[in-house]
């Protein structure tokens, strides 16, 4: 029977859970704000005075309008991706919350386990 590696937490598993639910609350947060900036972005791009045609504008909107990779305008993707970094902080607060119940039911079968030895 192979040992496993020994965890230790400096903590309580309950605060690290915590942490992790501050951490999702704190991203689903973000995407809120994230959305209301983008919004307003897009209603100054609807807005003619927003970019007025001169040669400024006209130069900017090269790159600003500029496919990337996956043919998406340069000003959309940058849009889209804004959206992922609340997404990512509340994925990581959902593995560490389902990590930290993993290890606190496996310390408690083990705890278990042990108990029940003959020693």
């Amino acid at each position: 029977m192979a040992m496993s590696n020994y965890v230790n937490i400096g903590t309580s598993v309950s605060e690290i859970i915590a942490i992790a639910n501050d951490l999702r609350s704190q991203g689903r947060a973000l995407n809120d704000k994230l959305k209301q900036s983008i919004q307003r972005v897009t209603d100054g791009e609807n807005d003619h005075e927003t970019f007025p045609p001169d040669e400024f504008t006209n130069t900017f909107f090269q790159n600003y309008h500029k496919p990337v990779e996956g043919g998406e305008p340069t000003n959309a993707a940058v849009k889209k991706a804004a959206t992922t970094v609340g997404n990512g902080m509340v994925s990581l607060g959902d593995y560490v919350a389902n990590a930290m119940f993993s290890y606190q039911g496996q310390d408690i079968d083990s705890a278990d386990d042990i108990a029940k030895t003959d020693v």
